[in-house]
């Protein structure tokens, strides 16, 4: 039993001094003085914004039930809270059209499924019309390009400076353009530096490879998730949101096997067995893996424990070896019934606890 253990602790530091070289990574955390570049008066939606960031970046693969209703749930709350914030900032009755371009964001926001336009934040702008003149002009749209239908442009009058002193703790309608801007920009940041700059291409192959592993992969005792992420650490510890191993590992994975031993009389020979893989790995992109497995069967006639290893074949088939002290062999097939009644979404949630 020994030679087994060694073997596989080689083969664990030969697994972990590979890194996946085409490993993707989805950042879902801000960097540490991030909000440094961001002062606002708007503290409440800033910090609504904070969480709607990582929990959007996490999110966003929208593979089980969970996920997508994190997903809607949190970006409608914000979009509402974020709706109010603004018609309280620039009141309709002194800015008209606002009420309007906002009520366009807020449906930009829902209607997240069909569209990265949810992506493009609410912009608010002061023209500069140059020398001697200055900023007069104010401008409010939704999306990147301006569009008749999204795009608000007014001259800044009397009234109007006074409202943004009045509604903004008295500072100009340009700091409350800042103000506000700075508030709502960082709730979409983590997404869109990931996922505009990449024209969508990260997250598509992020949602592919995890349907890949939920359908094709072994299904994953919580044990067996957490040995793959801590011999995996350095891609499943921190805030990223990160596609699936490229090896699965094992640990401690009970079984039943039908056994086959040739020695033994002829009524005796074929048994069911209970089985222990101690450890195992398996490359299930390529459809092959392999546990260090021992059996046991109270059996007059041989040894009642046998060790040896189990073959995985394309995800599906297992089958194996083992020896006993009385020289007496067993060939197995593994009746793995985690299989058969493991539930494999699951097995994603736990992945995504160690994110």
């Amino acid at each position: 039993m020994k030679k087994y253990l060694l073997v596989a602790l080689a083969l664990l530091v030969v697994s972990t001094s590979h890194a996946d070289e085409n490993d993707i990574k989805l950042r879902c955390e801000y960097d540490k003085n991030y909000f440094d570049n961001y002062p606002t008066q708007h503290n409440s939606l800033q910090n609504l914004a904070k969480a709607l960031g990582p929990t959007l970046c996490k999110n966003v693969l929208q593979i089980t039930d969970e996920e997508i209703s994190s997903f809607e749930n949190a970006l409608t709350d914000y979009a509402v809270f974020a709706n109010a914030d603004i018609k309280n900032t620039f009141p309709e009755e002194i800015f008209t059209g606002v009420s309007n371009i906002a009520q366009l964001w807020e449906e930009q926001l829902r209607n997240y499924k069909a569209t990265f336009d949810y992506l493009n934040p609410i912009l608010f702008g002061m023209n500069d019309l140059g020398p001697g003149v200055g900023k007069d002009r104010f401008n409010f749209r939704v999306n990147l390009t301006p569009h008749s239908q999204n795009y608000l442009e007014m001259k800044i009058d009397r009234e109007q400076k006074k409202s943004c002193k009045t509604s903004n703790k008295d500072i100009d309608c340009q700091n409350a353009i800042d103000s506000l801007n700075n508030a709502i920009k960082p709730a979409f940041s983590l997404l869109n530096s990931e996922l505009l700059e990449n024209n969508g291409k990260l997250l598509g192959q992020l949602q592919s490879d995890w349907k890949s592993f939920i359908k094709e992969a072994r299904y994953q005792t919580p044990l067996d998730v957490w040995f793959t992420t801590v011999i995996q650490s350095d891609k499943f510890n921190g805030a990223d949101l990160t596609g699936p191993p490229t090896t699965q590992w094992f640990l401690l994975r009970p079984s039943l096997v039908y056994e086959h031993v040739k020695e033994l009389e002829k009524g005796n020979r074929d048994q069911v067995s209970v089985a222990l893989e101690w450890v195992g790995m398996n490359w299930w992109k390529e459809g092959i893996g392999f546990s260090f497995t021992s059996i046991y069967n109270d059996r007059a006639e041989t040894s009642a424990v046998g060790h040896g290893f189990t073959l995985h074949i394309k995800n599906k088939y297992s089958i194996g070896y083992v020896h006993r002290k009385d020289k007496n062999g067993g060939v197995f097939l593994n009746l793995d019934l985690l299989e058969v009644f493991g539930e494999k979404k699951k097995v994603y949630k736990k992945y995504k606890d160690y994110f």
